[in-house]
């Protein structure tokens, strides 16, 4: 439970990849699914308070709170490091099971995720609830 990759792990992940011809599609799902984000940046949350770590199997109630800048300038940061450590030309930034985003909020983030996507040099790849 909470397993996470370092840079370097994930380096060697992308050129173990390459040298068989397999591009990695990383993958960082959001506004949902941000449970240990939201444990470990309290400010990512609309109260200001840090989520309780969670390592279960339960989906849907986590959401960044997606009406402040601070959360933008967290997917930035977060994606412009992927981006950078990702040779292939795709960034997966997921967007399924966001069931605690208010569908209004869920849209008007994900278009912002995009955008961040986009200048960071990126195709944006994501589940079909973005469509």
């Amino acid at each position: 439970p909470g397993g996470h990759w370092t840079k370097e792990e994930y380096r060697d992940l992308v050129e173990y990849a390459a040298r068989r011809y397999v591009d990695v599609v990383p993958e960082i799902d959001m506004p949902g699914h941000m449970n240990a984000a939201q444990a470990s940046y309290a400010e990512l949350n609309c109260d200001g308070k840090a989520r309780e770590r969670y390592t279960g199997v339960k989906v849907g109630f986590s959401s960044l709170c997606v009406g402040q800048e601070r959360t933008y300038e967290f997917v930035d940061q977060v994606l412009g490091e992927i981006a950078e450590l990702t040779p292939g030309k795709y960034l997966h930034i997921g967007g399924d099971e966001a069931h605690a985003t208010p569908a209004d909020d869920y849209a008007a983030f994900m278009d912002r995720a995009q955008e961040v996507v986009a200048r960071h040099g990126k195709t944006v790849v994501a589940w079909h609830q973005l469509a």
